[in-house]
Formats: structure tokens, sequence, C-alpha cells
């Protein structure tokens, strides 16, 4: 019977994945009682009308919707508005009462109480269309097929079959069972007894139990839009279609709907009307329905989500851009996920926690984990193309989710990346890495044989282009395939090398193959310019192209290009060169080596930024004239910032700017659009000066200081713009000073000239959130402001005998929701600016927020593990209960960070014992004092007797009493 001693639970509309349709109310009784458990009822739009019972079967969840009224339109529309308010449901079963036609089948005649279920016979589908057709000569031939069962049901019914024959007992007589008929109400769904069927034989009126057994006849049944109440038609449809069965709503169900017709026989399509049968026909009909349940195929959905790191794409390189692919790609694949439970939690992150890979992941595991999530399987590839300090997070929620679970969970993850040292050490430490190796003989000649085809393949493709003569396409085919060891890269770029080709002979070709590059890098030196001329171009572009946070459009770099040669002098204004002629420009200097997609610059391939980039930390002293290894990404970053910071200022001086432009968020939309590389400056010039080497002492300087000057209307401007990007959302700067944009965005050497300038900067003033500069740069993670914020500052003022001489940043200044820098740095998981404001700025490690949280709590929950380890050697409180009462245990348990609740369990008990340890001292004191004073010694001596009275033997006497 559905369970009703428990809250029914409720699930989302798309946890639906089968339609029980049943027209009359005999019939819906009958389901209702088939269910293992009824849900809540969830909500439909305006335009449903029909009434659901939700419930399940077997860990089937299932909708059960009855007919407003008889018929193949109303069974039509029931559906259609079905499978709108429950979008995930694969098929259905349209269980109910039907005529039957008393003929032999395999199983005897069919009688009143017996079933029918469609099944494909012959040419027929399982159900036929019985008042659908045309006239041609005078004979109505039948028209309009209609769908079959479901493989799924066909094979289910098979097997019930089956089950059936060779059990001891009758599952449906079990199910039917759950109908107690000897309740009044409920009566009619018992056995009406065979003297009640007037077409079985009278012969048979003394019947045994035998006679009740439940018989089920499988084939063809018909549907229309009349009842059938006339016998000789009945037989004549029948003999015509091989028709076991009539009813009334098959064909408006199975228009659009993949279903399996279940009926119970409760009359004979003849003009005896005879409602004695409706009841117990309903039950068996519902009985065969519930078990078919029981021979379905477990219900597991498996999922397969994925995403590309690509280091070259704004879009493709962070973890939180993954994350947040992977959360749309299963919501999309399965809606009913989008529970209001992860409404909630969305709403509760906030706009700027919806980019942390914390807050993302936890939604995702969330999701990911749930019942009904089925199996997910999560492919990343090319790790190593996302950010360096991103993929060392990845690394280390991955084993820990991995070591959390114990290896077994339905959420499974397959991660590539190329064998760099870092990250092949970093799983290595986890049971959960797989080397697949590629050095084995087979596999190379495997690989080799693949790029024997694609040099085939890339050699016609010459052929077809008719530059090359035969006897030059033997020549080119020969040397080609003589190489050993290529690359599908390398024949790429040599078959590209062949088609720029000029005075093509016999003997030029020669020389071409006998210069010919032996590898890509060689390759590479070949492709790029030579000529000093062309080479400066060339590094420009190639130095913006490896440093842009992501691709350029055409017209942005023929921008950032003439910015540059603005700044350099060689051009008054900055005005970029056409669309179409940049193209043909930067193709003519660069050549094969960038690639141009979808009007978007990028490099052909990972391996030529490994190629042009050197990897150390400090410019190279001695200039090459080699390609490879000649950028130095301290002066990518440097040459893209100037550019952007001088875009800013020019676009932020612009006489058509005024304040509605900086207040209106479309006003905002429209001055970036307008302004081609304004998105980008915006959004980036930060980071670039985050990666450059020092400005200090340079005009850069004082360009950065202007930058985040509030006083000058650019600085709102382009601040506004990357706060509504950044955050999703606009809002005017509320109160912001230069020190506080500079230190949100993570300019430490403007922060430190703002610190030192003339004009004092008031390190603790706060903006209308109460947040100040120290809380935006901890927030943010940018130690290096962190530290400049915390340092004793303004020694000019010191001279001047002004008050704010030596002032440095307060530490526990709480900010938004009486947040402290610290406690948003831990929640966020910025581990070195927790450890620099402990360490250096003192900060209080339990100063709680206005709901009681602590630092600790907030990165127990999130699973910074390492902050928490932290937190707790400067003796941090793990037993601090927030306002609802929870610990930071609680908080770890609840989002099942096992590593971060098993070390903050070991240190509660350490706590504890510590806490009791000074409890006990306390009351020896305490007890001492009382033992001072001979009244109290006599009381004591009294009620411990015998005893010598010592302020330990008093304290544990009274603490076991």
């Amino acid at each position: 019977m559905p369970k009703s001693d428990t809250m029914p639970k409720r699930l989302a509309h798309g946890a639906y994945s089968v339609g029980w349709i049943c027209p009359l109310e005999v019939e819906q009784i009958a389901a209702i009682k088939m269910l293992d458990e009824t849900h809540e009822s969830v909500p439909q739009s305006s335009t449903d009308h029909n009434v659901y019972k939700l419930g399940s079967i077997n860990g089937y969840n299932i909708v059960i919707a009855g007919l407003h009224g008889p018929g193949n339109v109303a069974a039509a529309t029931v559906v259609t508005q079905m499978r709108t308010t429950f979008p995930n449901l694969r098929y259905g079963l349209l269980v109910g009462i039907g005529g039957g036609v008393p003929v032999t089948t395999d199983h005897g005649i069919i009688r009143l109480g017996h079933i029918v279920v469609s099944k494909p016979t012959g040419i027929h589908s399982g159900t036929v269309k019985y008042d659908h057709g045309k006239a041609i000569d005078g004979v109505f031939e039948r028209t309009g097929a209609l769908a079959p069962p479901p493989a799924l049901l066909l094979n289910a019914a098979q097997s019930l079959a089956t089950h059936r024959t060779m059990a001891d007992t009758d599952p449906l007589e079990e199910h039917i069972k759950r109908i107690d008929t000897s309740r009044k109400k409920l009566s009619h769904f018992q056995f009406p007894g065979v003297e009640k069927d007037h077409l079985y034989p009278l012969a048979s009126a003394n019947h045994d139990d035998g006679d009740s057994d439940i018989v089920i006849h499988r084939g063809t049944i018909a549907s229309g839009g009349l009842v059938v109440k006339d016998a000789s038609l009945r037989d004549g449809l029948a003999r015509q279609h091989g028709i076991l069965c009539f009813e009334t709503e098959a064909a408006g169900v199975l228009e659009d709907f993949h279903c399996i017709v279940i009926r119970g026989i409760a009359d004979y399509c003849d003009s005896r009307k005879n409602n004695d049968w409706h009841g117990y026909a309903a039950a068996v009909a519902a009985a065969y329905g519930r078990e078919l349940f029981f021979h379905m195929p477990i219900d597991q959905q498996v999922e397969i989500i994925y995403f590309f790191f690509k280091d070259d794409s704004d879009d493709q390189r962070t973890s939180s851009r993954a994350l947040r692919s992977l959360l749309y790609q299963i919501l999309a694949e399965c809606p009913h996920l989008f529970s209001d439970e992860v409404l909630e939690s969305l709403d509760q992150l906030g706009e700027k926690q919806l980019n942390s890979f914390v807050s993302l992941w936890d939604i995702f595991i969330g999701i990911a984990s749930h019942d009904q999530a089925g199996e997910v399987f999560c492919i990343l590839d090319g790790l190593e193309e996302c950010d360096n300090n991103e993929h060392d997070q990845i690394i280390t929620t991955l084993c820990g989710f991995n070591e959390e679970r114990g290896g077994v969970s339905r959420l499974k993850f397959l991660i590539t990346s190329r064998p760099y040292d870092a990250i092949t050490k970093a799983f290595q430490k986890s049971t959960c890495y797989l080397r697949i190796r590629g050095e084995e003989d087979a596999q190379v000649d495997k690989i080799a044989g693949e790029i024997e085809t694609f040099t085939d393949s890339t050699v016609r493709a010459l052929e077809k282009g008719q530059r090359f003569e035969a006897g030059e396409m033997k020549i080119i085919r020969e040397k080609l395939t003589r190489i050993r060891h290529r690359t599908y890269l390398w024949v790429y770029l040599v078959c590209e090398m062949l088609q720029e080709m000029q005075d093509i002979t016999k003997s030029s070709l020669e020389a071409f193959f006998d210069t010919l590059p032996e590898t890509v890098e060689n390759a590479y030196e070949k492709i790029l310019p030579k000529e000093q001329k062309d080479r400066e171009k060339a590094e420009i572009f190639l130095h913006i192209i490896v440093a842009a946070a992501r691709p350029l459009s055409l017209e942005q770099m023929a921008t950032a290009f003439a910015t540059h040669k603005q700044i350099r002098g060689s051009s008054k204004y900055a005005e970029p060169e056409r669309k179409d002629r940049f193209e043909r420009t930067i193709r003519n200097i660069c050549g094969l080596f960038v690639t141009i997609y979808h009007s978007k610059i990028y490099l052909i391939h990972q391996t030529a930024k490994e190629f042009l980039v050197r990897h150390q930390f400090e410019r190279p002293s001695t200039a090459t004239l080699s390609w490879e290894s000649s950028l130095w990404s301290g002066d990518s970053n440097k040459i893209l910032l100037k550019i952007c910071v001088k875009y800013l200022l020019t676009t932020g001086d612009k006489h058509s700017i005024t304040q509605d432009n900086i207040d209106d968020e479309r006003s905002l939309e429209e001055f970036a659009a307008q302004n081609v590389l304004f998105d980008y400056s915006a959004k980036y010039w930060a980071e670039h000066v985050r990666n450059s080497p020092t400005t200090t002492g340079t005009p850069l300087q004082h360009d950065l200081l202007k930058i985040c000057d509030v006083g000058w209307k650019g600085c709102l401007l382009w601040f506004h713009y990357h706060l509504m990007c950044a955050t999703g959302r606009y809002f005017k700067a509320p109160r912001f000073t230069s020190l506080m944009i500079a230190s949100y965005v993570g300019a430490g050497e403007t922060a430190r000239h703002l610190l030192q300038d003339w004009t004092p900067a008031h390190v603790n003033e706060t903006d209308r959130s109460s947040n100040s500069a120290l809380w935006y740069a901890a927030s943010n993670g940018h130690t290096v402001v962190v530290d400049e914020l915390l340092r004793t500052r303004d020694m000019m003022g010191l001279l001047r005998r002004n008050p704010m001489a030596f002032e440095r940043a307060q530490v526990d200044q709480r900010g938004l929701r009486e947040e402290t820098p610290l406690l948003v740095a831990a929640k966020n998981g910025h581990e070195a600016v927790v450890r620099l404001l402990v360490e250096k700025g003192d900060a209080t490690v339990d100063l709680p927020d206005n709901i009681l949280r602590t630092p600790l709590s907030h990165a127990a929950e999130n699973g910074h593990e390492s902050i928490v380890k932290f937190l707790l050697s400067k003796k941090a409180n793990p037993n601090l209960e927030s306002k609802s009462g929870k610990t930071a245990y609680m908080y770890a348990k609840k989002r099942e960070r096992r590593a971060t609740y098993r070390w903050l369990d070991s240190f509660q008990e350490d706590w504890e014992w510590e806490k009791k340890r000074k409890q006990r001292k306390q009351a020896e004191m305490a007890a001492e004092a009382s033992l001072s004073g001979p009244s109290h010694r006599d009381t004591l001596s009294a009620l411990i007797p015998g005893r010598v009275l010592t302020p330990g033997t008093v304290v544990r006497y009274l603490g076991g009493k």
C-alpha cells in the first residue's frame, strides 16, 4: 500500500519518467493503490488543466493522469499538457477497462476479467484505428498507423509472461490485494464471479477457484471515437484486423507518445450492458501495469559532460569557467535537477561567488550526486592549458573528492594532460592516477600509420589544387614519405609552405626539401620573418597575442597595434588599419604562425606559444636572433598594459562622456560597443599590471595613478564597467576611494604610491557597505596589496605632523555583513592572504560575522583544508557556534568535506580536554579559597567524612556528585 505514515516527498518536474493514463475514476483509484509511495504535487502552468497523482513503483517516478472526458481528443489533450509539465516523460502506460472480443488465443477464449495487452502482430503495430479510413471502389479501407509500444515495454511484458509461468504464486494476485475490497467503498473491485459472465458456459456454473485466475492475452487492440455495442460489427472488424479488444483513447494517446495499452475486459462490445466487471477489470489492468515495473531494467541515466581547456581563450582557461560549463550541460540534460534548493543556493552565493571555483564546486557536487542524476561522466581535457594556480586547485579538489568517496561514486572524472612534472607529481599522490603510455612499439606503429594516412590525404588535397604537375607531385610524395618521425603538425606546416611557394619548378622543389625543417620548432623558425623591419612588427603582434587574457578580434588587434605605434611616437594618432587590410598585414608578417578563426586571432598551436615564450622570471640578458624563447612574458604583459592604459586614458578624456554615461548600465554597454578596445582594457589592465615588471619611476606610474583617480570621470567610467562585468549586475561604486580601486583590482605598486603620496590616502576609510581597501584586497586575494596596507606608511605626513602619519590598515575592521578581511579571505580560499593577516597583521582569528560565523567556520564549509589547519594552529576555537547553533565541524560535515572535518574532529577533542583542564584548575582554586574559612572546612568535612581535605579532593568529590 502507499505509505501514509510519513510526509510525502516532493520531486522536481523532470524527475518523472513514466506517464500512467487512466480515463475513468474507477481506473484512477486502482492505479493509485498500486503505488509504492505517493509524492507531493508540483506547480502547473495555467494552461495545464489536468489533475495529477504523483508517486513511484520500484524506483520509477510515475505521473498518473485522468481524462476530463472519454475519447481520443480528450486523451490527446491530456497527454500534450502532461508532457509539457513533465518534460522528461519517456513512455507511458494506458491502463483501464475495454471491451473484449470472445475469440480464442494461445491462452484460451477471452473472457470478462481477463487482460489484453497491445503487442505488434502481423502488419499491425499493436493498436489500430478501426474508424479511420477512406472509401475506395465502394470498400472502406482503414488508414492511419499508430506507433508500436516501446521495445523496453515489450521486453518487460515478455519477461512478465515468463515469470508468471514459472512462479509458484501469481504476482498480479498479490498486487490486487493492495485494494482492500472488505471496505464498502472498494468492494466493487472484487471478483464478481463467473456467473456474472453471460457468455460463460452454463455447465461451468459450479466453478472452482481456478475460474478466477488472471489470464493475459497479447495482440491487437482497436481504438476509435465511437463505442462498439454491436456483436456483428465487433466480429467483422475483429476478423479483418485480428482485434482482441476495443477501446476509445489509445489513438489519441499514441499520436505523440510511446505507450503500451493495457485493458481489463469489462464487457463484450455487444448490446448487453454490464457494469459488474468495471471494478475488477480496472484492478487486474492496474495490477498488470504495476508488475511491468518489476521487469524493466534499472532506470539508470548516464550523462557525459566535458570541457576542453585552451590557454589562449579567456572562456576556456579557468577552473570557474570549466565548472560553469559543466553545470550548464548537466542542467540542460537533466532540467529536473534544477530544483528550488539549487536556486536557493545560487541566491545565497551572490553574484561574485558565482565566479568562485569553491562555491561552484559545492553546487556541482550537490547536483551531480543527487539521486535523480544517475551516473555522470565528466571529461576535462588539456588540464595543462588551465591557469597554473587554478589547475593546482582542480587537482587538489578532485583528489580530495576521490579520497572522501573512497573511490566509489556515480560521478566519475577523466582528466587528460600532457605529462608535465607539476601535474604528474600532483596526481601521483592520489590513488586515482593512471598514466596511459604511448611509447610502446604497437602504439608507436599505430600512430605512425595514422600519420601516414593523414599525409596521403594532405598530398591528395595538394594534387586537387592543381598547382603542381604530375612530376612535381611525385617528388613531393617521395620526399614527404621518406622523412621519419613526422607529426601531424609538421606535415600540415610543410604542405602549407608548399602552397605558398612561388616560381615552382622541379629544381626549386628539390631545393625546398633540401632545406626542409626536420622538426616543428625548425618549421616555426622558418615561417617567422627574418628581416628586421618585419621582425619588429611580428614581435609586437606576438607579444600581444601571447599576453592577451583572451583572443583579440582583428579590430581589437588593429586598434592595439595602432595604439602601440602612438605610444612609441611613430604615429601621432591611434588610427587603426581597416579590418580587411589588417588581416592581410598580419598574415603577411606572421604567416602560418597565426590563424584567424571567426575574426579572432590565435597562434596555430599550443606548441607555438611554448616555442616563443621564455620560461624565466626575469628578462634574458642578451638578445637572440632566433625566434625560439625570444619573448619574455613580463615584457609581453607590459606592452599590453601600456596599450590598455593608453586606450583608457584616451577614451576617458573624450568630451562626450557625461555622468549619465557612468550612471546608466545601457549607456556603459553602448560606450563599450562603440570603443572597440574598451571592454578588454577595462577588464584586464590590472591583470597585466600584476604580471608586469615594476612601473616605479616610469611614465607609466603616473598613468596608473590617473587610471585610479576617482576625481577623473574616466576612472569611474572604466571601473563601473569593470564591476558590472565582474559581478554580473550594475551598481554605482559607493564612495570608493582611489586606494580602494587599486586594492580591488590588485594594483600593488599603484596602492604603494597612493600610500606614499603627498596627499595621504586614508587607509581605513570605508564605502557605503563599510568595506575598506584592506577588505577588498583580502576578498580578492591580492597578497601584494594586503602587504602594502599592513605596513607603516606616510612618511611625508609625519614630516608635516599629519595625524595620518604611520597609520596602517585596521586588520579587524568589519565590512559588509560585519565580515573582517580575515573572514572573507578564509571564505574565498586565499591562503597567502590569511597567513599575512594573522602573522603580520595580528588579526583576531575568531572574530565572527553578523550571524556569528568565524573565519574557521567559512573555511571549513568551503573545504579550504590548508586554511583550516593554519587557523587551528593559531588557536582558532573549533567549538564556537553560529546563530543557528552550528560549529565549523557541522558546516564541514554538511558539505561532506571529509578531510576537513576529520581535522576538526581531532582538534575538538584536544580543545575540550584543554578547556576541562582549565575549568578544573579554576575549580580547585575556588575550592582552595573556600577551605580558607573554618566554617567552610567544617561543612565540607561533614560532606566528605574520613578524607583529607584538599582542593583536588573537593573538586573530584563534588564533580562525582
